[in-house]
């Protein structure tokens, strides 16, 4: 068995050397315009290890033969640079040093790499790794790696079992800033007192889009027995390329008895006394926005005297 120890300051050359010579399998594999010789120059690697991936190494008759860089990044690790020299491949080094990083990781550990290398993905699986749907790698290659929007559309990731694949998954959609009218109550209804508030405009922005919110709306409340506040709110989005997009916006916001008052008085409030979430959905003909039509988002709200503050969150 190889001996595996974290790497040193004088380990830099070999590590260098280890990455460059067993990259050489992705020649003609990879996208040519992501391909580059050498592979990782030294400033690359010195960059990497600046911010915070630590080198691990295994040696082999005195040299180091294999090498598995591990990056702390919250609440996720991620598995950077693993290279095993060639021909001391198939050997069991790539495992080992697996093994180690994984132990210390203590958290769910990610693994990014190119979609082409198949060699690299089988080894993964075989290793208890199982690969992220499309859409999500995508997301976390957004979130966890600094690398450019060529080498996400390239790549894959995979995620080992302490990660729960069927937990929801989120990705930032907009914000929104919805002005609002008085609370005009209509008195008591079978369900509670039921309220109207008129929606007079306001704006939003996301990525890739951004616009009005359209005067004419309205939120259609039913402030329950239990201290609820039952929302239903109905208005249009109109996007800075002239789509128009129904938003319906339906949740709760609850609090104490104090709060709730103070906030139908138009006082503002600190969101963290109160409940204030709603799902949107949404419904558009605009042909460049029609992904919209498909799309449930989570948001969470805050109330201001004359404005409602949303930020809503794609569900994936």
């Amino acid at each position: 068995m190889p001996l595996i120890r974290k790497s040193t300051e004088s380990d830099t050359d070999a590590i260098l050397s280890v990455i460059n010579v067993a990259a050489q399998a992705y020649r003609g594999i990879i996208p040519t315009d992501r391909w580059h010789a050498p592979y990782m120059p030294l400033a690359d690697l010195e960059s990497e290890i600046a911010d915070g991936v630590v080198f691990w190494v295994a040696v082999e008759d005195g040299r180091i033969s294999a090498v598995m860089g591990i990056q702390d990044k919250g609440d996720v690790a991620l598995v950077r640079h693993a290279y095993v020299m060639p021909p001391l491949q198939r050997k069991g080094m790539g495992t080992s040093l697996l093994r180690h990083v994984r132990d210390l990781a203590r958290k769910p550990v990610l693994i990014g790499t190119w979609a082409d290398a198949s060699w690299a993905i089988d080894f993964y699986l075989r290793n208890g790794f199982n690969l992220v749907p499309t859409t999500r790698a995508r997301s976390l290659l957004r979130k966890y790696w600094s690398i450019p929007e060529r080498q996400i559309e390239t790549s894959v990731v995979l995620a080992d079992e302490s990660m729960d694949q069927n937990a929801p998954r989120f990705d930032f959609l907009m914000n929104l800033v919805v002005d609002v009218g008085e609370i005009v109550s209509m008195g008591p209804a079978p369900l509670g007192e039921r309220r109207v508030v008129s929606i007079l405009g306001g704006t939003f922005e996301g990525p890739g889009m951004r616009g009005e919110v359209l005067p004419g709306g309205a939120d259609w409340q039913i402030a329950r027995a239990d201290g609820v506040l039952d929302i239903d709110a109905s208005y249009v989005l109109k996007e800075q390329g002239g789509g128009l997009v129904r938003v319906i916006s339906q949740g709760y916001r609850y609090g104490s008895s104090e709060v709730l008052a103070a906030l139908a008085r138009g006082e503002d409030m600190d969101p963290s006394r109160y409940f204030f979430r709603a799902i949107l959905r949404f419904e558009t003909g605009a042909p460049y926005l029609e992904s919209l039509n498909r799309t449930i988002a989570v948001a969470t709200a805050e109330r201001k005297s004359r404005q409602v503050l949303l930020s809503a969150y794609k569900l994936l």
